[in-house]
């Protein structure tokens, strides 16, 4: 048996450390992950992890480094095959020779979804010593990479639409590369044909809404005049805009004119106002299914209401569904148990009208077609530059419904 050398074993640490320094950074955003919390997901002490990387920044430069260098490796293996006639299929996925970029996107966001959400969401917080490193890496990709990842100099691309299909794809593959309630082939097969889906279907013309001019012609905006729901929408745009461990009860008091101890008059810790947020958009969603489901006339109506719903739900409580997407970890487990269990009644429940709009849909397809559908949306919600865009609402309610849909069925 070959023992390792020094050299390997540090090499073998830091991927390691890299590996959940990228869950972390995309379950919790890379402000309110610290440097303990890396070393605990690894076994080590905090500071034990500076000896692999210098700095917090320097170590989210390498999951992005790392993350593009896949996507180089794939893309040229897969030149390398097709160039001597080898078809072959990188996990299931089937390897079309005249677009290997798409191909090479699948299989990497399939495998690495920590990667590509941490790509799309935190580059922008890299200072720029490492973010020139990472373009230096981002450059040696070969062309028809924007489809999938901003140049990036220019993170998130306020002036067409490619930056909501790389967040609608983020989603899907995301969603695809977490879930284990099907075989891979199958599951990685339906990603490559929605993530096509995705970038095939036609959108209008997106039109940014100018900031001053939108302002000033809309109406003043309202406040709520009980005081506990005015501190729970301080404490939503609070958490949104931070973080959850970066807003105190001071803080969201500030907001609405009050001390921290009369916030607590009105919620006792801030885990218990991030549980009533968890669980105030999951009553508006559950309320918003029920509601769609009696007013329709057939399961295709039903898919349609459902989707449209959340869209809109995403696109006007913004702040409300992004922190109930990305705040999770720092719910009580009471909390969670009751997230985790109406998560499961959304998606059963558009998964059971998605397979009955589509006949001989399976079961299994339709449930990884609706989580695919609240993933993406979500997804998108997170950009900021997105959210000018008068047109994205609509647009992400196309895209989503595009991914419901069967054709084979029909």
């Amino acid at each position: 048996m070959t023992r390792s050398t020094a050299g390997e074993r540090i090499d073998a640490r830091r991927a390691e450390i890299r590996i959940a320094a990228s869950r972390l950074f995309r379950q919790r955003g890379f402000a309110q992950v610290g440097i303990d919390d890396i070393g605990a997901a690894v076994g080590v002490s905090g500071p034990a992890v500076y000896r692999y990387f210098p700095s917090k920044q320097a170590l989210l430069a390498a999951v992005l480094i790392g993350y593009l260098e896949q996507l180089r490796l794939e893309f040229e293996s897969q030149t390398r095959l097709v160039s001597v006639g080898v078809k072959r299929a990188a996990r299931g996925v089937p390897v079309p020779q005249g677009d290997r970029v798409l191909s090479s996107a699948i299989a990497v966001g399939l495998r690495d979804p920590d990667g590509l959400v941490v790509y799309l969401r935190q580059v922008g917080n890299l200072e720029s010593q490492f973010l020139e490193q990472v373009a230096t890496e981002r450059s040696k990709l070969s062309a028809g990479w924007d489809r999938f990842l901003p140049a990036v100099e220019n993170a998130v691309d306020a002036a067409s639409q490619q930056h909501l299909r790389m967040r609608c794809i983020a989603g899907v593959l995301t969603h695809f590369g977490l879930t284990k309630s099907s075989t891979p082939r199958f599951r990685d097969e339906l990603a490559a044909s929605l993530v096509t889906v995705i970038l095939a279907t036609p959108l209008s013309s997106q039109r940014k809404v100018p900031g001053s001019a939108a302002r000033s012609d809309s109406p003043r905006r309202l406040t709520h005049v009980t005081r506990r729901e005015a501190i729970l929408a301080a404490a939503v745009e609070l958490m949104r805009a931070r973080g959850f461990t970066a807003v105190s009860l001071n803080d969201i008091g500030a907001e609405v004119g009050i001390t921290a101890s009369a916030v607590m008059r009105h919620f006792d810790s801030k885990e218990h106002l991030l549980g009533t947020a968890v669980n105030r958009v999951g009553e508006q969603i559950a309320s918003g299914i029920a509601t769609a489901l009696r007013s329709s006339v057939d399961e295709e109506q039903a898919v349609l209401k459902i989707v449209s719903m959340y869209a809109d739900l995403a696109g006007q409580c913004r702040d409300l569904v992004a922190v109930h997407t990305t705040e999770v970890h720092f719910l009580s487990e009471v909390y969670h148990a009751e997230r985790r269990k109406r998560q499961r009644m959304y998606i059963d429940e558009l998964a059971h009208v998605i397979q009955g709009a589509s006949p001989g849909m399976s079961p299994q397809e339709g449930r990884l077609r609706a989580g695919a559908v609240y993933a993406m949306i979500n997804e998108s919600i997170m950009s900021d530059v997105l959210a000018q865009h008068a047109s994205t609402v609509g647009d992400l309610r196309t895209l989503a419904l595009a991914v419901t849909r069967d054709v084979n069925s029909r």
